[in-house]
């Protein structure tokens, strides 16, 4: 197997570990990903602002293998922070989504505080939104959701394969791709 080359950087901000977890998640060599989740959470102290991150990919990893308490492990790491980072409430929806609650996964989505969101989290979690057809908050369209009538209509006439489990695993490991290739460029310069 390659080495990953996020072994050759030094990161100020994520562990290595996680950034070398993330590199074999785009590799889609989930067994070596979650390996150095684990690697990451066991070296960085439960206070760490990126702890909460490093569980919630160890979760979505855990759904992602079939493994049981996956989305448990996700839930957990929801609790871990507050505020609530977008990037572990998106990885808890992602993992819902796989386990095949669209419902719980769509209230996942709707826990994202969208007010502080960087310009590549929004476009991650609105290709999200694309993906399985759920209506961004507040978007401004007529048919709001907030009624019986419109949320009646919406079930109904939403297409009810619209997405499927890989789909949103084509999402999570095009994220990662994402994700690793900002980091290494955010370390080259």
């Amino acid at each position: 197997m390659n080495e990953p080359l996020i072994n050759h950087i030094d990161s100020p901000d994520y562990n290595i570990n996680f950034l070398t977890g993330i590199n074999w998640l785009w590799k889609s060599n989930y067994k070596q990903a979650i390996h150095f989740f684990l690697k990451a959470i066991a070296e960085t102290d439960p206070s760490d602002d990126y702890y909460s991150i490093y569980q919630s990919y160890a979760g979505l990893l855990s759904v992602l293998m079939h493994r049981l308490g996956g989305l448990h492990h996700c839930y957990y790491s929801v609790n871990l922070s507050l505020p609530i980072k977008p990037e572990v409430q998106l990885n808890l929806a992602c993992a819902e989504f796989v386990s095949g609650n669209r419902k719980r996964a769509i209230k996942a989505l709707d826990n994202i505080d969208g007010s502080e969101l960087s310009s590549s989290s929004a476009n991650e979690i609105d290709s999200c939104f694309d993906l399985v057809g759920k209506r961004e908050k507040g978007n401004g369209r007529l048919a709001k959701r907030d009624t019986f009538l419109n949320k009646s209509m919406g079930a109904l006439f939403r297409k009810k394969e619209q997405y499927d489990a890989g789909d949103i695993e084509a999402f999570i490991i095009n994220t990662a791709k994402t994700r690793y290739k900002a980091a290494v460029h955010n370390q080259l310069h």
